[in-house]
């Protein structure tokens, strides 16, 4: 990773850790093509690991919240779960999330996911995500 994008995915994991400094969270990371929402994912969990928190990924699948969520929520510590997949923002999971991102891989948005996210990452360069702050007005 440059450190232009290090520094990115640190600033993301200081948003996340400024909202939501303590307790078991869930971020998840939505978006059309899975294999950039892994990566991501893995980078955002390294930049919490580097913020000092202890944090995991999961491939979000048809059996996560009784398979992955649920066990995540109960157990002990603070510590923080970043799941990616597609369809985060719809039924049953959309109610599931401390923190969603939306990445816009320049694809065509099913429904209103990027208007539900917490944040919207263009990552049509996934050397250099970059947030969109089309949500927040």
């Amino acid at each position: 990773m440059t450190d232009p994008t290090t520094a990115s995915y640190d600033a993301f994991a200081t948003e996340i850790l400024h909202n939501y400094r303590t307790g078991r969270r869930l971020v998840g990371v939505d978006g059309t093509r899975p294999e950039v929402g892994a990566e991501f994912a893995e980078h955002l969990a390294e930049a919490l690991r580097r913020a000092g928190h202890d944090a995991e990924t999961a491939e979000v699948t048809e059996d996560f919240p009784d398979r992955v969520a649920g066990p995540f929520r109960a157990g002990d510590g603070a510590a923080i779960l970043v799941a990616h997949g597609t369809g985060l923002h719809a039924p049953p999971l959309s109610g599931s999330w401390s923190y969603t991102f939306w990445l816009d891989s320049g694809d065509p948005v099913p429904g209103s996911a990027d208007r539900l996210s917490t944040a919207i990452v263009d990552v049509t360069d996934p050397q250099h995500p970059r947030r969109n702050f089309a949500d927040s007005c």
